[in-house]
């Protein structure tokens, strides 16, 4: 593996950390707060806002999972710098 594997690999942790902060950061991860009795139609208001706080929940752990997947990039990419250290001049 090369220097430019672990450059790539690195880049792309960044992509999916600024990727999970997007989603964070965008407005229907607070769709919760402006969600009462009142904004529904129909019978069941309870429902639709545990629905939306299920959907939630699942996007936080998209985003967790775009994170852990940003550090095992990260720590691929310091096993190719180690290995280069170790093992100059030794690229597959």
């Amino acid at each position: 593996m090369s220097e430019h594997e672990a450059i790539e690999l690195r880049r792309r942790a960044q992509r999916l950390r600024h990727l999970a902060s997007r989603i964070e950061s965008s407005r229907v991860m607070s769709l919760e707060r402006h969600a009462g009795n009142n904004t529904w139609r129909g019978r069941r208001p309870l429902l639709c806002i545990n629905l939306l706080r299920h959907n939630q929940a699942q996007l936080h752990a998209e985003v967790d999972g775009l994170r852990w997947q940003a550090y095992l990039f990260d720590q691929q990419a310091a096993r190719l710098d180690q290995a280069a250290t170790l093992f100059p001049g030794r690229a597959s």
